[in-house]
């Protein structure tokens, strides 16, 4: 199954339509996780927290109690509601951390859906370049098992804004 998501990481301002490729046991794994989060299967001692609301869902990649990303998930006109907090997050992690936001400024907002903005936490730094690997791979499979939860799977026609 392939569905369209565009990306924006927050930390660099880039903004990118990735195709997301899952299979149906990789969304069975993620499927258990996607209302109240947990531990991530098979990638101990990883956990996902997830806020999920009417629009969207928020999300937290933990290594143990370390947050190492912070993830918002947009599927429609949600975006009026959840861009604000983006906003304010970018707005502390550039006063908190400079050097971890190399965009120096706050991204716009996509002006398509669904859309998944990422933040790179300073826990980010500590990983190894296969544990990035598995991180961004669960995001995009995690991404793709709410998306299908909410009606909006692959091959579901998703309008821009």
């Amino acid at each position: 199954m392939s569905t369209i998501i565009h990306h924006l990481t927050l930390n660099t301002g880039e903004n990118a339509p990735i195709s997301c490729a899952a299979s149906r046991n990789q969304i069975a794994l993620a499927r258990p996780l996607i209302h109240h989060g947990g531990p991530i299967p098979f990638f101990s001692p990883y956990r996902v927290d997830v806020t999920r609301g009417r629009n969207g869902v928020a999300f937290y990649i933990k290594r143990d109690s370390i947050p190492i990303s912070c993830n918002l998930l947009v599927w429609k006109e949600g975006a009026a509601t959840y861009w604000p907090v983006i906003e304010a997050m970018c707005a502390s992690l550039i006063d908190r951390f400079p050097g971890l936001m190399s965009a120096n400024d706050i991204p716009r907002c996509p002006n398509a859906f669904p859309f998944l903005a990422t933040a790179l936490l300073p826990g980010f730094g500590m990983l190894s370049f296969d544990e990035i690997g598995g991180i961004v791979a669960f995001e995009t499979l995690f991404s793709v098992a709410l998306l299908e939860d909410v009606g909006l799977g692959a091959g579901q026609p998703v309008k821009g804004c």
